[in-house]
């Protein structure tokens, strides 16, 4: 049974480049070599980074180097120094929009898998979309907290948020996503013990996989027969569930047939085993127990190669049940001993983890709180610091503003100054020439007079000389 539950994660090129191998993201399935040879390689990526952060004076280069470390560090298992710098970069105010959301993609992502479910739907929620890339998840960003809320074990939060993402799978032709959310879907009503709801969903899937999937490429692209045998023995779980298991044991063996045929894939190998196991449960449930030695002696063999606690507990109830039905008393105590011990064993693991993360969980909400308190006062800091720069911008401001003035009405004095001086020398010079002037009108004046007087007293002359003329005639 399988959620087909995928999400990318963004991450820097160069960063990518490194992670993208199967043996820097998993260094388990190395041997212990090649897992130190690559982990000092992760290590002295990290000294490069750092060298690289105190290099740089860029700041959002800086805040980039630090989602790289961030990411690295997760690889390392360095969950707590992971989350801390992740969320350096998603709060700072200098983060460009692309990085802030591949890095809170990052963060929430990280919450997930630490099992904070509350920190990952929080952080999901502060995601700006308008920076993602525009591929199906754009479309349907709530499909994370639905299985968010499966983990939580709300599955009609679930149910209701798939059967939206669903619908706008279907309308905008995402046929894969939309055929692999129904199936995740039917397995959420199973998981819920709605059977009939579960069936229906994975008919519809079922449908979905034979028109569109079936020709080639695609049928080679998605990996046809794998995809064909996880929804039949999805279906098969739900007869099984039913009682059903004659009807289910052929859906069983069709689903491991199928998947068979793709042995270097381990997560195809993975439903293998959780499907034998299943179909063992059936021939115990229907007597067919040498059927069902064949099917527990197959999950064995798996589980030597790749062992998995929960299937290993899984197997040793299996074979409890089996013994109980043979009436071997002692092999079925045997088998509960050994049952009741993986049990515990797994209940320890899973309180320890659940520790760890709940440690890790609250030193990252310690170490953000304590950023968020720097953060605070550094913004203070920044304030003031604003403040005084303006109040110093205002008094320069202010002084350049008096002193031009001054200078201003210290020229508009001496211009008024120098045109009264102008003024007062122009009018003087003009009384100099009135004066000059009235008196050259003076002294013609009394010429004149003096010509009139002698004019007259020659014509007095001529007058009389004209008389005395006249008499002696």
């Amino acid at each position: 049974m399988s959620l087909m539950f995928c999400h990318a994660i963004g991450i820097s090129q160069e960063t990518s480049k490194y992670l993208s191998s199967k043996k820097a993201t998993d260094l388990s399935v190395s041997d212990g070599k090649s897992a130190i040879r690559e982990t000092d390689s992760v290590i002295g990526l990290i000294d490069s980074i750092r060298l690289n952060i105190r290099q740089s004076k860029d700041t959002v280069e800086v805040l980039e180097y630090k989602f790289q470390l961030a990411q690295l560090n997760g690889t390392l298992g360095n969950d707590a120094e992971a989350i801390m710098l992740a969320v350096q970069v998603t709060n700072s105010f200098e983060t460009p929009g692309p990085l802030k959301f591949a890095s809170g993609k990052y963060l929430r992502d990280k919450y997930f898998r630490l099992g904070v479910y509350d920190r990952a739907i929080e952080t999901h929620a502060k995601l700006d979309w308008e920076y993602a890339p525009k591929n199906w998840e754009y479309y349907v960003p709530d499909n994370f907290v639905a299985f968010a809320f499966v983990r939580t074990g709300d599955y009609d939060k679930s149910i209701s948020i798939l059967k939206h993402v669903i619908q706008v799978m279907n309308e905008r032709s995402y046929i894969y996503w939309e055929f692999s959310f129904t199936n995740s879907l039917g397995v959420i009503y199973l998981k819920n013990n709605q059977y009939d709801s579960a069936w229906n969903q994975f008919q519809n899937a079922n449908q979905l996989l034979e028109m569109n999937f079936m020709e080639e490429p695609n049928r080679t692209t998605y990996n046809f027969g794998y995809l064909d045998g996880l929804i039949k023995g999805n279906m098969a779980e739900v007869l099984a569930a039913k009682g059903l298991h004659l009807e289910a044991i052929p859906l069983y063996k069709y689903d491991i047939d199928q998947c068979s045929k793709y042995p270097e894939n381990a997560e195809i190998q993975s439903n293998i085993l959780y499907s034998t196991l299943k179909l063992a449960k059936s021939y115990i449930a229907t007597n067919q127990m040498s059927a069902a030695q064949t099917a527990l002696n197959k999950t064995r063999q798996l589980l030597i190669s790749s062992p998995k606690p929960e299937q290993l507990l899984e197997l040793k109830r299996c074979l409890w049940k089996y013994y109980e039905k043979l009436g071997k008393q002692d092999s079925a105590l045997i088998a509960v001993n050994q049952y009741i011990k993986i049990r515990d064993s797994l209940e320890q693991s899973t309180f320890s983890n659940t520790l760890r993360n709940t440690q890790i969980s609250y030193e990252s909400q310690m170490n953000i709180e304590s950023l968020a308190k720097k953060e605070m006062e550094l913004s203070e800091l920044r304030s003031k610091s604003e403040k005084e720069k303006f109040v110093s911008y205002v008094i320069i401001l202010t002084a350049t503003i008096l002193l031009a003035s001054l200078i201003f009405l210290f020229r508009a004095y001496r211009k008024r100054l120098k045109s009264e001086l102008e003024l007062s020398s122009k009018s003087k010079k003009i009384g100099e020439q009135a004066i000059v002037i009235t008196k050259a009108l003076e002294e013609k004046d009394l010429l004149l007079r003096e010509v009139h007087h002698r004019v007259k007293n020659n014509l007095q002359i001529i007058s009389s000389l004209f008389f005395l003329q006249a008499k002696k005639i």
